[in-house]
């Protein structure tokens, strides 16, 4: 299972900004010649990033999103 958030290149500082929010979990890496992204693929770390957005809902299609993300998470960790 992976977590990525994939951003232009100009917005590195964001990702290290959300990298570091989380505990300096998961990496930082080039995705094509103009976009970045922020990726986490341990169990153990995605977790994290489950618990935040479990208290503090998202919004619009990103929040159903984030549902079927959870659930998928809960059905591979059992």
């Amino acid at each position: 299972m992976t977590f990525v958030i994939n951003l232009h290149k100009k917005d590195k500082a964001l990702l290290k900004a959300i990298q570091i929010f989380f505990g300096g979990i998961g990496y930082i890496a080039n995705s094509g010649k103009e976009a970045m992204r922020f990726q986490v693929t341990s169990i153990k770390d995605i977790e994290i990033i489950i618990d935040h957005f479990s208290k503090y809902s998202l919004i619009t299609q990103k929040w159903s999103d984030f549902q079927v993300l959870k659930m998928a998470f809960y059905s591979i960790k059992k």
